[in-house]
């Protein structure tokens, strides 16, 4: 896979299930840009499986974070962090979501191993309702299709698909 694209949230807390449901509804969609070159993957809140799957496909290049964050505050826009801003920032200096202390592993186990990919970013928004429930805010909901036009534009841009 040149393209990997990993939900990340529990579904079952509110807003938090953003990452997992974006997963989801745009699998189909956006693996279908290139087939064979692109997953798109619901890691749920399990984000440690994720160093497996990027040891098993070091042809990785592009790798994709969908989740919520609050590295930013302003309400109507989606958050892009890249991978300088994800790993060279202490830890203490990203706030994400519950999970994010997964993906911080995952980034530094993957380094370690020799497996991280070379272009990375976080694509999220921040969260609204983190209440025990299975529903999406409205306002986090009406950002998915957002983040999908934003996603997909990237990957074709990466893989020279325009």
């Amino acid at each position: 896979m040149e393209v990997c694209v990993f939900g990340i949230g529990n579904i079952l807390i509110g807003d938090d299930g953003f990452g997992s449901r974006f997963a989801q509804n745009y699998k189909n969609e956006i693996e279908s840009l290139k087939p064979g070159s692109i997953e798109v993957i619901d890691m749920g809140a399990h984000t440690i499986e994720a160093i497996d799957y990027l040891k098993d496909h070091l042809e990785c290049k592009y790798l994709y974070f969908i989740d919520i964050t609050n590295a930013h505050k302003l309400d109507d826009e989606i958050i892009v962090l890249d991978k300088e801003a994800l790993t060279n920032k202490p830890k203490s200096r990203i706030v994400m979501s519950e999970h994010s202390g997964g993906i911080s592993e995952i980034l530094e186990t993957s380094e370690f191993m020799g497996c991280l990919p070379p272009h990375i970013q976080l694509i999220g928004v921040r969260p609204f309702n983190m209440e025990t429930g299975m529903s999406l805010s409205h306002e986090v909901e009406g950002k998915m299709e957002k983040i999908r036009d934003f996603l997909v534009a990237d990957i074709k841009k990466n893989l020279n698909l325009d």
